[in-house]
């Protein structure tokens, strides 16, 4: 058994490997699948700064599967409900630019 019980789709996402996330879940892998951890694949790819995979959840969206609600959802107690409009507001905006993908090539 892979440590911490990582499926194949979880190791994709945890090494960056996009297409390989992609095939997997062509192939029909669980998307929702989790670890021994509970990391999902969010959790997995958000862990080793791997944004390309995040970049494809969040434009390829499924269903309980949302790289805001994985990453965010759990601060947003903390967070004053003023500041998590206005991040929201200016992440939406953000998003819909054309150009953001340049703008992360630095990161």
């Amino acid at each position: 058994m892979f440590r911490y019980k990582n499926t194949p789709a979880l190791l994709a996402a945890n090494a960056g490997a996009l297409d390989a996330v992609c095939c997997l879940l062509s192939l029909g892998a669980e998307l929702l699948c989790t670890n021994e951890k509970g990391h999902n694949l969010i959790h997995s790819a958000a862990l080793r700064f791997h944004t390309n995979v995040l970049e494809y959840f969040i434009d390829n969206p499924h269903e309980g599967l949302s790289v805001w609600d994985v990453i965010v959802g759990r601060f947003a107690a903390f967070i004053p409900r003023s500041v998590q409009k206005i991040y929201l507001y200016v992440t939406s905006i953000f998003l819909s630019q054309p150009s953001r993908n340049a703008s992360l090539k630095g990161y």
